[in-house]
């Protein structure tokens, strides 16, 4: 089975992703059926194009500035300084923090 051995590779170089975590996902990916592995295909293409990098921020959003970085309502007077763009969902999904990022 080159094929999945190849599928298997490629997900194991996906952070926190095993063999045995890559060989589930590809079972799984299989048993969904063909209009869900079709569907996950072409997500996986298209989020290049979609996601873009904020020139403000440097956080990810589908605009530029992004969402974040174009809401009035963030008070600019707090600005919180972040290792890595990720982080910035962490913070998000809390919904405590009002300020803007960098």
């Amino acid at each position: 089975m080159v094929q999945f051995e190849k599928l298997k590779e490629l997900l194991k170089q996906l952070p926190g992703i095993g063999e045995k975590t890559a060989e589930r996902m590809i079972f799984y990916i299989i048993s969904k059926g063909k209009r869900y592995s079709t569907d996950l295909a072409e997500e996986i293409e298209n989020i290049n194009d979609t996601i873009k990098i904020c020139s403000n921020c440097g956080g990810y959003g589908e605009a530029d500035p992004c969402e974040i970085c174009s809401d009035l309502r963030r008070d600019k007077g707090i600005l919180m300084v972040l290792e890595r763009p990720r982080d910035i969902f962490i913070f998000e999904k809390s919904k405590r923090y009002r300020g803007k990022y960098h």
